[in-house]
């Protein structure tokens, strides 16, 4: 027996809204949602012990960070408190830049420590289930079905998931407005405007998968011609322009020339939408993926596979026709968002089954939104959306009830794992203690000084506790971790540190941490003023006055006082210094032997002697970063006459597409410039480089040299088919030897 005519929806029905009970009963699913995952746990502004690990700790640490920041200043998102020269914004530290803004104008009343991350769950969780209920109340469905279907949207397991770290990923419901939008009857130039604002102030990916539905509504508008083609026109050109203008004034643009390597390995496994991972299903084991394919994870849930197949099968027996929006240029935009998610490297549990080259604009594409993955949650709500639809309007209105209260029942059981582990979560904060147990470090923290870390990286060891340490005593850091990083920004401060420290001149106001042998070596022998230490097993140097004459740090014309005011606090006679036998100690780890031959690469002893401007060492050697990289090293006792350091290396040429590398060497603070040397090398190949280092140029350094190494026509990494990230690719040190000249 067929139900067309009873359950086909009229256009007034499709546009009915939920009314007052039906918005109460879904965001009643929404927060009964919340308050199973132990939402409210987390909703205590002031609490945040919870936030001290992985991705939260970035997100909260950005914010605590930024709020310190002036606020009237350009870009408005600029966070230089945090990673200073290479932190940029607080775009790339997934903070949510529209609540960050917000919070930041009334700073001044809120607690020391404060996070909005517990709110902004309740509100997604919120906003998702009555967005879901709408949006299949405009598909059809009565006021009973879309309230039941609104607990799948809150239960979505891709939201869920991202619950675990990345907070600013929940806001998929930027997602269901954008499909609502879309699937309306009424163009609404408008309402999309602000929700591009919204979504562009929230996460760059939410961006971009709302910016590409609208794109379908335009082609969707302009192909039925629903609205009229100037009025099109003038609403793309406003999109553009008010996408440009925030992206600038918020900071998207501060990072540089920053994309990412990755794309094919975060993708879309064809096992996606059954694949329930670890602890996303009481019932489904784990199905066979890829090692990043858990950004892909877009698991429909037992309820949700169950709504599809149902929906299939009523849609085969062809037992009802649902009236539905045109739905072409959505399936056309799914179509696209799938083949993009699924990237160049198509797989089916670990076995890829197709490798397609791309082209450049997609290269450079795949480099921005690595984790393409992602962008399956478009396709993943449109079918979750029609399925659940195609069940409340295909069977008589009782049968439909009844049915959708069984699979979201199932789709409750089946995500008990799930929900469990996100409450353990919160509710157990992790056991964080901070390395940094010395009363030293209270003593040397300065209000408005650096805590630095020399050579500075993105995403160190115990990050969490030099920013928090940094964040309680009002100073500024290079520690910490960002979404994006320019290379360029990165290469240029570690270089800047390491001359100060191999020259001496380590800026007052500064508590610098060195993770450098070599750096650490060149600073002790530079004899820069100051307390050098180990404290808490790390390599401490605070530049200061000399403990034999100690002075007001803040007093006119003191030694440890900066330009700016802030002054350094100058070492204190129980701090614990390294006397002459640690500093000996010290230097002696980059001492050499002449005609004794020191290999590089992993686990090998030469490493101590890199400084700034190499990779992490691999098994064979160690790959030079950016245009300038140093090696250090010690004589002691000095040699008799002038000596000679051969550097044996590998050079990458490719023919026909990078044919040569350009190689300057010298030593630093060669005055005369006698010590030098270039080459261009056309051959891949092991071979030899040579430089002079005179007799007279070790007694001024008191035996230490510092070997400086120009690459002048790097490549491009992506050459090599690894990598687009903009990285460059030059010289791999093998070994280095010194004996007598010839």
């Amino acid at each position: 027996m067929s139900h067309a005519n009873a359950v086909t929806p009229t256009p007034s029905d499709r546009d009915a809204p939920l009314g007052i009970a039906g918005t109460l009963l879904a965001l009643a699913a929404g927060l009964l949602a919340w308050a199973a995952l132990g939402g409210w746990r987390i909703l205590d502004p002031s609490g945040t012990g919870w936030l001290l690990q992985g991705d939260f700790a970035q997100h909260w640490l950005g914010w605590q960070f930024f709020r310190e920041t002036p606020f009237w200043q350009l870009p408005l998102g600029r966070n230089d408190n945090w990673g200073l020269t290479i932190g940029s914004t607080v775009v790339f530290t997934d903070s949510i830049p529209l609540l960050a803004l917000a919070f930041k104008a009334v700073s001044g009343w809120l607690p020391r420590h404060f996070q909005y991350f517990g709110l902004w769950t309740l509100g997604c969780l919120l906003l998702q289930a009555l967005l879901g209920a709408r949006l299949l109340r405009l598909l059809g469905a009565d006021r009973p079905c879309a309230v039941l279907g609104a607990g799948f949207f809150a239960l979505a397991p891709p939201l869920l998931f991202r619950l675990q770290g990345h907070m600013a990923l929940a806001g998929q419901w930027l997602l269901l407005a954008a499909l609502l939008l879309h699937l309306g009857r009424a163009f609404r130039p408008a309402r999309w405007l602000a929700l591009l604002a919204a979504a562009l102030l929230t996460h760059a990916y939410l961006f971009a998968m709302v910016f590409a539905v609208f794109l379908a509504d335009l082609a969707r508008r302009a192909l039925r011609r629903e609205a009229r083609a100037g009025r099109l026109a003038w609403t793309l050109a406003a999109a553009l322009g008010l996408t440009a203008a925030l992206m600038a004034l918020v900071g998207y643009f501060a990072a540089g020339e920053s994309g990412a390597g990755g794309f094919g390995v975060f993708r879309l496994n064809l096992n996606a939408l059954f694949n329930p991972l670890d602890r996303w299903s009481a019932y489904l084991p784990r199905l066979a993926d890829g090692y990043g394919d858990f950004e892909g994870f877009n698991y429909l849930g037992l309820g949700g596979m169950a709504a599809l197949a149902l929906a299939l099968g009523l849609r085969l027996a062809r037992g009802s026709r649902v009236g539905l929006p045109p739905l072409v240029p959505l399936a056309a935009l799914c179509a696209l968002l799938t083949l993009f998610a699924l990237s160049d490297r198509v797989a089916l549990g670990r076995t890829e089954l197709l490798h397609i080259p791309l082209p450049a604009l997609l290269e450079k594409l795949g480099a921005t939104f690595r984790s393409s993955g992602r962008f399956f949650w478009v396709p993943f709500y449109a079918l979750l959306a029609l399925s659940l639809a195609r069940v409340a309007t295909a069977l008589p209105p009782r049968a439909a009830r009844t049915a959708l209260a069984l699979l979201l029942a199932l789709q409750v059981a089946d995500l008990r794992p799930g929900l469990a582990s996100l409450d353990e979560r919160f509710a157990t904060p992790p056991a964080f203690a901070t390395p940094l147990r010395s009363p030293f470090w209270e003593e040397a923290a300065r209000p408005g000084g650096r805590l630095l870390r020399i050579p500075p990286e993105n995403l160190p060891d115990d990050w969490i506790a030099f920013s928090l340490f940094a964040m309680d005593h009002s100073m500024k850091t290079n520690y910490g971790v960002f979404a994006r990083v320019s290379e360029a920004k990165l290469l240029h401060f570690a270089r800047t540190l390491a001359d100060q420290a191999l020259a001496g001149s380590l800026r007052a106001g500064s508590v610098n941490v060195f993770h450098n042998e070599a750096l650490w070596a060149g600073l002790l022998n530079a004899g820069q003023a100051g307390f050098a230490g180990v404290v808490d097993g790390l390599r401490v140097f605070v530049p200061g006055p000399t403990a034999g004459r100690e002075q007001a740090p803040d007093s006119p014309g003191s030694p440890g006082r900066t330009p700016d005011g802030v002054g350094s606090p100058g070492p204190r006679a129980h701090w614990p210094a390294l006397d002459e036998t640690g500093r000996s100690a010290a230097l002696a780890r980059v001492d050499v032997a002449q005609g004794q031959t020191t290999p590089f690469g992993s686990g090998e002893p030469g490493n101590v002697h890199l400084a700034d401007g190499w990779h992490e060492p691999h098994p064979g050697g160690v790959w030079a970063a950016g245009r300038l990289s140093r090696l250090v090293f010690r004589m002691d006792p000095l040699p008799e006459g002038d000596l000679e350091v051969e550097i044996r290396a590998r050079f990458f040429v490719m023919p026909g597409r990078h044919d040569a590398q350009v190689l300057e060497a010298c030593l630093e603070r060669d005055d005369g410039g006698r010590s030098s040397l270039r080459r261009e090398i056309r051959d891949g190949a092991e071979q030899s480089v040579t430089l002079r280092v005179p007799r007279a140029h070790l007694e001024r350094g008191r035996g230490l040299a510092a070997v400086r190494l120009e690459h002048l026509a790097p490549a491009p990494l992506s050459l090599t088919g690894t990598s687009a990230s903009g990285r460059l690719i030059s010289m791999e040190i093998l070994s280095m030897a010194v004996r007598p000249a010839r």
